[in-house]
């Protein structure tokens, strides 16, 4: 048969709360005692008049009125750290002449001592549901009550030093950044090195990674600055600046936000954002309207499984004073984190994957008349054999001639992406010689020339 558990005013003290009604005495509540039962339950009675076996007897440390019920009177006693060895299993309240008032029949509560290898205070709690509280006299012992409140005060000194250091976390937090699926993102890399570039219709590249996307009429001027770039239109259309990104796992990125960024430098009254796939099919957009100058806005993504293996991302304006960016950013999860530029060597060795320039001037490493080979540093492998072409026009010098070359194609040697093997038309046969821009005959050292690699991506 299961145990059952109660608390019961005794005969004497529902006689002394009654006595309050007539003689106006109030009820002092002064001590706790708890007991053994003799080692075995048994069941309190209301003409008892002590516990069965006490093992422990303290005074009340706190009295008060239960604030959900007002009937309810609550009592507290501690029982100290050092005080134990003993199981509970009745305790009682007791008036300032020793009358058990009330008393508790409880589950087992074993307390232990520092020689039981445990050691902590046990608070004992015992209501009452009196239908006058009144008649209660709310004495209490204020030094228990200050060790129990020295307690709180401990407790709540370690709160609110755990909630100090929460907040320093959040701080910390809030500087965290992902990294930057971009490249190029701080718009600083300029291999191609014009201070404005400007085209109608069609897409062509300025800053490395980013491409002007015109439709038919559309003129865009794009003007690389100290910091960041403006991107504008020059005939009332849109400027359009986007970078493709190649996701060659896509499987890691699925059904996972992908948040784009842009911070923008200068008012601007609309502008929007759009997410695409590599046939110019719309994933996500989003439009905004007065634009504070320093805002950064955000669009989110979840990568979906019909996109295989890029995706663009392009912000846009028709503002005639275009849109000034500061920085751009792509990164897992649905919250733009600040944006942290890498160092500029590993930002040019990430653009040299798609597109890289070599100063062609005195080079004469010439096989046989039709093909230069040519070592490329960094050990960065481009994206495909790329696209050649000169700065300006290339004038191989031999022996008393001289003569206009182009380049015609170039393949790697293998899949290192370091050999680059370079087809040259307009060599005289059997001729080797010096590479530069003049065309005076015997110059073999005036003007450079870039031979332009290109693997981006259209």
């Amino acid at each position: 048969m299961s145990e059952k558990f109660y608390t019961i005013l005794t005969n004497i003290g529902k006689s002394k709360i009654a006595n309050f009604a007539i003689n106006g005495e109030e009820v002092k509540f002064v001590k706790l005692k708890v007991g053994d039962g003799n080692g075995k339950y048994y069941n309190p009675i209301e003409n008892q008049k002590d516990l069965i076996n006490t093992v422990w007897e303290g005074k009340i440390g706190n009295i008060q009125i239960d604030k959900d019920n007002p009937n309810w009177i609550v009592l507290e006693a501690i029982i100290p750290p050092e005080v134990g060895d003993f199981t509970i299993r009745e305790y009682g309240a007791f008036d300032e002449e020793d009358n058990l008032l009330a008393i508790s029949k409880c589950p087992e509560t074993y307390k232990p001592t520092i020689s039981n290898g445990s050691t902590k205070e046990l608070i004992i709690k015992m209501i009452l549901s009196v239908s006058n509280t009144e008649s209660i006299s709310f004495e209490v012992d204020p030094n228990i009550m200050l060790a129990k409140n020295s307690k709180v005060d401990e407790i709540d000194k370690k709160v609110n030093h755990t909630i100090s250091k929460l907040k320093d976390m959040g701080k910390n937090l809030s500087q965290l950044s992902n990294p930057n699926l971009l490249i190029n993102g701080g718009f600083n890399v300029n291999q191609r090195g014009k201070d404005s570039y400007t085209a109608t219709g069609g897409s062509f590249y300025s800053l490395d990674r980013w491409v002007s996307y015109n439709l038919t009429d559309d003129t865009t001027q794009v003007l690389p600055q100290a910091s960041g770039v403006i991107v504008k239109s020059t005939n009332g259309g849109a400027g359009r600046y986007r970078q493709w990104v190649e996701l060659q796992k896509t499987t890691l990125y699925l059904n996972t936000p992908l948040t784009f960024s842009v911070k923008i430098n200068n008012p601007c009254t609309k502008c929007s954002m759009i997410i695409i796939n590599k046939n110019n099919g719309i994933l996500a957009s989003k439009e905004f309207s007065n634009v504070s100058a320093n805002s950064v806005l955000s669009l989110t993504y979840a990568l979906s499984s019909d996109v295989t293996d890029i995706i663009g991302v392009q912000i846009s304006t028709r503002d005639s004073n275009g849109i000034y960016l500061k920085y751009a950013k792509l990164e897992l999860g649905s919250v733009a984190t600040p944006f942290v530029p890498r160092p500029y060597s590993e930002e040019l060795a990430l653009c040299w994957r798609y597109f890289r320039k070599l100063n062609m001037d005195g080079i004469a490493v010439l096989t046989d008349p039709s093909t230069v080979v040519l070592h490329l540093g960094g050990n960065v492998p481009m994206r495909v054999n790329p696209s050649v072409s000169f700065s300006t026009t290339a004038y191989l010098h031999t022996n008393g001639e001289t003569s206009a070359i182009n380049i015609t194609n170039a393949t790697f040697n293998g899949d290192s992406g370091q050999t680059l093997y370079a087809g040259i038309s307009g060599v005289p046969g059997g001729k080797y010689g010096t590479i530069n821009a003049s065309s005076a005959a015997n110059d073999f050292v005036s003007g450079a020339v870039w031979l332009y690699l290109d693997s981006e991506i259209y």
